[in-house]
């Protein structure tokens, strides 16, 4: 069964609309990218798009790609201060002569909705932080919606970056999954045994087509979160043969994309609150 996420995504921006109408409290969210690249100019315009809709300040601050990291800086810790402001994004990528983690480590905690703050990413990880990293809420809401059992499953993650497989391992264990972990320092022949036996596999490697129908068990739950490029298209990690064999399988695009981005305003309401 093919998982709809723009039709979730959907009915999660209708709720939070009603939501925040009803509750009369007002919300920002600023959004800090840098350079002019058009597909994180995309994903930026996604996130104000959705903020219009339910009712959400939408701000943007636009640096070139040369900008110095002292800026950036005093930009956000102006933003950790201002009152009016809910919730903080580092659009990434950054231009390479900047430390990621350095510059996400400014955000405040109470206004990091991307959870991506070595701070925030700690708290999630000890279990004692109020909101989940976007993909993961995308996940846990996938699950939740069509009754996936975790405990005791056999879970594999495909890639071990900060946006999907780290935090996704993380969740997993927390849920009572018995999880094993893989990226592309796996030796093949050990990765392809264990997805054989995987109830549950998360893929974000970025590797276009890698998962093939043959190499998972029959039923498996399949997320795939990974995203790349094809002869100019977007494409995830499985491929789309996969859906045939599986319990639930979410395609790329449309799949887990459209989820996160609601569970960033999910967070950005909840997080108003710490």
């Amino acid at each position: 069964m093919r998982i709809n996420g723009n039709e979730i995504r959907d009915i999660l921006k209708q709720e939070l609309r009603e939501g925040l109408a009803q509750s009369g409290k007002s919300y920002h969210l600023v959004v800090i990218s840098v350079g002019d690249d058009p597909v994180v100019q995309k994903f930026v315009n996604i996130k104000r798009g959705f903020a219009e809709h339910i009712g959400v300040a939408f701000s943007e601050k636009t640096f070139s790609a040369d900008v110095s990291f002292t800026l950036l800086e005093k930009t956000i810790q102006d933003l950790n201060t201002d009152p009016s402001v809910t919730g903080i994004i580092i659009q990434l990528p950054l231009s390479p002569h900047l430390d990621t983690t350095k510059v996400l480590d400014l955000i405040a905690s109470s206004k990091d909705v991307d959870v991506l703050s070595s701070h925030a990413n700690r708290l999630f990880s000890d279990g004692a932080f109020d909101v989940l990293p976007p993909v993961v809420g995308a996940i846990a809401e996938i699950c939740r919606r069509y009754d996936v059992e975790i405990q005791g499953r056999n879970v594999a993650v495909l890639g071990s970056g900060r946006l999907v497989g780290a935090p996704a391992e993380v969740w997993f264990r927390a849920c009572g999954g018995r999880v094993s972990v893989f990226d592309k320092t796996t030796e093949a022949s050990l990765m392809h045994a264990c997805l054989r036996e995987a109830d549950i596999v998360v893929s974000g490697m970025g590797q276009a087509g890698y998962l093939k129908p043959e190499m998972l068990k029959e039923g498996v739950v399949l997320i795939d979160a990974g995203t790349s490029e094809s002869k100019g298209v977007i494409v995830g990690d499985a491929d789309p043969r996969c859906e045939d064999i599986a319990r639930l399988f979410t395609s790329v695009p449309g799949g887990v994309g459209p989820l996160t981005v609601a569970m960033i305003f999910r967070n950005l309401v909840a997080l108003s609150g710490v």
